[in-house]
């Protein structure tokens, strides 16, 4: 062989080699099943430059029993209690207002269902009767959505704003007889005279054509924003849609369960009784480099344990958490599944300032991770360490265990 025969032979070897990289490497691909019993503590510092504290401010008139939702934007905490009301508070804690009041007046609500922002817009989703109430971030209502013109056997879960008179609502229909009917879809909801109405429906396409090619049940899709742009997951898919202000539905990430996936006969027929051998996502994040997803794991989680809560019926009840968290690389297609740093903690160890295990509640559009944790808790983790930060020490010194929650914020590095 020739000297340039053989450099062409090389050439050949090293152009099929990246081909071979490149067809095999599916950036949206998550890669759930190759990584099943592969977990290790992860380090917050690894992914964050920086951890912060805020106490929220606390006064006779100013209690937060519950938090169910919670944002960081526009240099404000917006905190949804849905027993108390939706309050706004300064990026210091100090109190600023609430977003409205409960009641039944025209300028009133009974319950948030759903909260979410955009730009210097807050949007409440608004339960009995659903409506989309729209406040400047400085309090100022600034308009109201009525959705009484959507069929009654729609029923609408979270109602994103997507571009100016365009929202966006996943949506379980039923029929007559209170059955599922064969289209649980995204629906996009166009604003006409103060009325919401539908203007175009996105069946969710399953990956098996058991059931005539759509998935129907009666499960609640996840979705969240990221950028400009809306993400809906429904389990029985494996898929992230994504909807743009094209309109579009597209493919945006996949979770590749393998043996782990549960068949969609399976997820009609679920039997919470029985402890399932199937993985799939429950809660989804995003940041502009990774996803943090909040996994059922079954018979898998290797740290699964019990713990007492209360529903709705007041009894006290033993529950065990079969989560296992994970957060995936958006640049490396890398999926890291975590072990707990604390026992029955899930999410980073805090080893900026030897603080609480911190997991995402929200994401900020400025790449910032927020979290909160009660004086309860915070109290009781900083009595069993050592080696606090100043600041910790000065918030555990003022800190009363009926006082509302602290916000907890991780800049992200860039």
């Amino acid at each position: 062989m020739s000297r340039n025969q053989y450099a062409f032979f090389l050439l050949c070897i090293l152009i099929g080699s990246c081909a071979r990289t490149n067809l095999s490497t599916d950036l949206s691909v998550i890669p759930v099943e190759s990584m099943v019993g592969k977990y290790e503590i992860l380090n917050i510092s690894d992914y964050a430059s920086s951890v912060s504290y805020i106490p929220l401010e606390t006064n006779d008139n100013v209690l937060i029993r519950n938090i169910s939702e919670i944002i960081f934007e526009q240099e404000q905490i917006i905190v949804n209690d849905p027993i108390q009301s939706c309050m706004v508070f300064d990026k210091y804690g100090s109190y600023l207002h609430n977003l409205g009041n409960k009641g039944l007046g025209p300028e009133e609500y009974l319950s948030i269902r759903y909260l979410s922002s955009w730009n210097d817009s807050i949007f409440l989703h608004t339960g009995s009767p659903v409506k989309i109430m729209i406040y400047h971030s400085d309090g100022r209502l600034i308009d109201i959505l009525r959705a009484d013109n959507i069929p009654e056997t729609y029923r609408l879960n979270a109602i994103w704003f997507l571009k100016p008179q365009i929202y966006l609502s996943d949506v379980v229909a039923m029929a007559e007889n209170n059955s599922t009917s064969s289209y649980p879809r995204a629906i996009l909801l166009q604003e006409d005279n103060k009325r919401l109405t539908i203007s175009r429906e996105y069946p969710y396409v399953s990956l098996e054509k058991e059931f005539g090619g759509f998935s129907s049940s009666f499960e609640v899709a996840t979705m969240y924003r990221f950028s400009n742009k809306i993400y809906t997951y429904k389990a029985i898919n494996d898929t992230i849609f994504t909807i743009g202000p094209d309109l579009e539905m597209d493919k945006a990430f996949v979770f590749n369960l393998g043996k782990y996936r549960a068949s969609t006969k399976w997820m009609f027929e679920m039997n919470p009784k029985k402890n399932p051998d199937y993985i799939w996502p429950l809660n989804i994040m995003e940041s502009t480099d990774y996803l943090f997803v909040e996994f059922f794991f079954g018979n898998h989680a290797p740290e699964r344990f019990e713990y007492l809560s209360r529903p709705g019926t007041g009894d006290e009840r033993v529950y065990t958490d079969y989560r296992v968290f994970g957060i995936f690389n958006k640049r490396t297609g890398q999926l890291k599944l975590m072990n707990q740093p604390v026992k029955k903690k899930l999410g980073f160890k805090n080893d900026i300032d030897n603080g609480p295990v911190i997991w995402p509640h929200y994401i900020s559009s400025n790449n910032e991770l927020v979290t909160y944790i009660s004086p309860e808790d915070f109290m009781e983790y900083y009595e069993k360490t050592e080696n606090h930060s100043p600041r910790m020490t000065e918030i555990a010194k003022n800190l009363k265990i009926d006082d509302n929650p602290i916000v907890i914020i991780a800049k992200f590095k860039k």
